[in-house]
């Protein structure tokens, strides 16, 4: 059951820094007039993506934490490969 706390702090980490990406690019906008000059396509591309990959993070967060709660081994099925321990 480590590898699955593992991996959910990983993705947090990873959806930590994306956080603050994002607040980052907001709080540079915020202090931009907005004008062709300021704040371009590019910037709010940017925040679009992180804002993206903040999702995808959140649902491998989610689909950890449910894999974690009903994951058990069940040594009554029978594995097409019995050399192969799947754990």
């Amino acid at each position: 059951m480590e590898c699955y706390d593992d991996l959910i702090n990983n993705l947090i980490g990873q959806y930590n820094k994306a956080h603050a990406s994002v607040q980052k690019l907001e709080d540079e906008f915020r202090d931009t007039k907005l004008n062709p000059y300021g704040v371009t396509e590019i910037d709010f591309s940017k925040r679009t993506e992180q804002q993206q990959l903040m999702l995808k993070l959140e649902g491998g967060i989610d689909a950890l934490n449910l894999a974690k709660e009903t994951f058990k081994i069940d040594n009554s099925i029978e594995l097409r490969d019995p050399s192969k321990k799947y754990t």
